[in-house]
């Protein structure tokens, strides 16, 4: 917890203690009373939520329902209470009719016609009778605990199972001056808790509208929200298989702390648009399986007339932004404020509980320890004329200040010396793709360097945006092809390994450290299966051998031998060098058991649907490189190994990590093994149970 209070709002404090909009009531609860008191007229005899609206907005929501059932689509309103509904007695004042607020008002009128109308209202008050904390003291905003209460309420209306331990997962609180509190004087501040519910959702994409609020900093974010659009995508195995796109407001939100971030982590696509209105074409466009309305009941005094054209309200707010704003057309235009050595954090550190690996061979103890993979903080750079020495194994580069933001393999004379050496510039904007020596191998430029494109999107950095991208050097057709996938093409890519010095005008750089796949974010995963899709629709069924080719290192040297077994169980065996990355794609696609010795191709089951059996063979060369993958993608991870007191490498990071600069890595790198037909066999039989 800070030791002072922040504050959140950056307009003028009122001094008034019960000023036009807010209300000081017992016990420090704050209240916020609308413009002339507009909230408040709710809760007076004659209720200023009129009969009319009420059956306006009945008739709303019948219509929605019957538009949305013609395509087979679930329709659900979630109606927000406000504060004054549920803590009406710590209000300072006189609220003579406590059902005069917009969602009873309905209710009590309508509820036998509006069924779909999630009605929090009274679970609301149970709950703030038995002391939940549903809203914060300080602000208007409902708590993660009143969320989460609206998302049991939800999930129970749609008949879906909800995660029960999305506030188990890790939080921060922090001392803050809320909206509400920096209104009054003194200023009232209060322990906020934030949830970050990411552990098995990611974005993978936000409007520019979005972006540049996200990376600019404006005096009233709350000016530029409506418009907003993110989309979640789930390809954990426990995922709902549902697609549900959310037209609401704050309540839900478009980040992962409250209600969206619980409904993303419980479903496998979830999409959010900042507005009342329903935007009919999009929907069609989407095909989701529900469609849900979230509204806070100060703005349920106007009925929507679901006109909305999201991609050109938003382009008109970007426009209106870019006008208030003028900074915002400076060149480069990367939708981020470029400052020099200005860095910003992706993804905070995270824990992830893993399965322990299904084994069919003695020796293979799980000793009870929970085994977890514990990701890196993931940040981006951006550098004013940096200096590059990128070769090999080898990178330095210098900010223009000459303080160290990359090294590896580079020792403090040769760091010297390399100063001093001429450099090339490059205009505009580059970005360091690959750093590291594995640039030319399938498994490294999968996971490790083409993600970095990902996280430039995540960032709202288009690609088109970048003038060149730096990498060790283009060795296969693999690489050409994913490159071409985003238009990055001939000149555009620099191969350091031909010119190892460069001096870029502009330079974003990407801290990402995957720790042989035991620190790897799920961002990258998801990404990489939502960016390059399988072709054709999907089947299942098939099972598949990854065998690898002749004379390669790491082969099965009997593979012969067990071949027939396998064959006979159903499984298909494939070489995939050759086959072009949308190739290998599709055939992933539809596979239910992938088998393959310890090697890159295991790295396609990213593009297998979750859930799938993943038998990974391993001589004296173990690695938890696909363990951890597996894990991330939400796949059951089954192994045979050629020594089982090889066993801890593989499931723990700090014991694999201790053998990287071991005699024996170097030894079994490349050395062939045979595999036991008799395990095999048990393990067929495993896979049946």
């Amino acid at each position: 917890m800070n030791a002072e209070a922040v504050s959140l709002n950056t307009s003028e404090t009122h001094a008034p203690t019960n000023s036009a909009t807010v209300n000081v009531g017992a016990e420090g609860w704050l209240f916020a009373t609308g413009i002339n008191h507009s909230l408040v007229r709710f809760y007076q005899t004659d209720s200023s939520f009129s009969d009319e609206l009420a059956h306006s907005w009945a008739k709303l929501i019948g219509e929605r329902t019957e538009r949305m059932n013609e395509r087979g689509i679930e329709y659900c309103h979630l109606g927000v209470p406000d504060k004054l509904s549920i803590f009406s007695e710590h209000y300072s004042g006189d609220l003579p009719n406590l059902r005069g607020n917009p969602i009873t008002r309905i209710m009590d009128q309508y509820a036998a016609k509006v069924p779909q109308f999630v009605n929090l209202v009274e679970y609301f008050r149970q709950g703030a009778q038995n002391g939940t904390a549903l809203y914060w003291k300080t602000d208007a905003l409902w708590s993660c605990w009143g969320a989460y209460a609206a998302y049991q309420m939800l999930m129970h209306r749609l008949g879906d199972p909800l995660k029960a331990d999305l506030l188990s997962y890790p939080y921060t609180e922090s001392e803050l001056i809320s909206t509400l509190g920096a209104t009054v004087d003194p200023q009232l501040s209060e322990t906020i808790r934030f949830y970050n519910f990411e552990r098995y959702s990611a974005r993978r994409y936000a409007n520019e509208l979005v972006c540049l609020r996200e990376n600019h900093k404006f005096e009233s974010d709350a000016d530029w929200v409506e418009g907003s659009h993110v989309i979640y995508e789930n390809r954990a195995a426990s995922a709902i298989d549902k697609v549900v796109v959310i037209f609401g407001d704050s309540y839900a939100g478009e980040h992962q702390k409250l209600l969206t971030g619980m409904l993303a982590e419980s479903y496998r696509e979830v999409h959010f648009i900042w507005s009342a209105h329903i935007d009919d074409d999009y929907v069609k466009s989407v095909e989701p399986d529900v469609v849900l309305t979230v509204l806070h009941e100060s703005r349920m005094t106007e009925v929507p007339n679901d006109s909305l054209n999201i991609k050109l309200f938003a382009r008109d707010r970007v426009k209106q932004m870019k006008k208030i704003h003028p900074e915002l057309k400076k060149k480069p235009q990367l939708n981020i404020a470029v400052n020099p050595n200005y860095q910003k954090g992706v993804f905070t550190p995270e824990k992830y509980q893993l399965d322990p690996p299904v084994t069919v061979q003695p020796g293979c103890v799980n000793n009870g320890n929970d085994k977890s993979m514990d990701t890196t903080h993931v940040t981006m750079s951006l550098m004013d004329s940096p200096k590059v020495y990128l070769t090999g194994d080898r990178c330095l580069v210098t900010d223009s200040d000459g303080q160290v933001a990359v090294r590896s393999n580079i020792d403090e004379e040769r760091a010297e010396r390399i100063e001093f050496e001429r450099y090339r510039k490059l205009k505009g904007t580059s970005l360091l793709l690959g750093n590291s020596a594995g640039a030319n191998c399938y498994y490294h430029w999968r996971l490790d360097l083409l993600p970095k494109i990902g996280l430039m999107e995540r960032m709202g950095i288009s690609v088109d945006s970048v003038d060149y991208f730096l990498v060790r050097e283009i060795t296969h057709q693999f690489q050409v092809d994913t490159l071409n996938r985003f238009g990055i093409t001939g000149s555009r890519v620099i191969e350091t390994k031909k010119r190892s010095f460069w001096q870029p005008e502009k330079l974003i750089h990407f801290h990402l450290i995957n720790g042989i796949n035991m620190k790897m974010n799920r961002f990258i995963p998801a990404w990489l299966n939502h960016t390059f899709p399988a072709s054709g629709k999907r089947t299942g069924g098939r099972k598949l051998y990854i065998s690898r080719p002749q004379g390669v290192r790491r082969g099965v040297s009997n593979e012969q031998e067990f071949r027939p077994m396998l064959e006979a169980a159903g499984f298909e065996f494939v070489v995939m060098e050759g086959l072009s990355v949308s190739e290998q794609a599709t055939l992933m696609a539809d596979v239910d058991v992938l088998m393959s010795p310890h090697g890159g191709a295991l790295t396609n089951m990213v593009f297998c649907r979750p859930g799938i059996q993943v038998i990974e063979l391993f001589g004296r060369h173990v690695y938890p490189y696909y363990y951890g993958l597996a894990q991330l993608c939400g796949h059951r991870y089954y192994t045979v190994l050629e020594d089982p007191t090889d066993y801890p490498r593989l499931i723990n990071y700090e014991i694999a990590e201790s053998f990287g600069s071991a005699e024996i890595q170097a030894t079994t790198m490349s050395l062939p093994f045979d595999v036991s037909p008799v395990l095999l066999e048990r393990l067929l039989q495993k896979l049946k149970d």
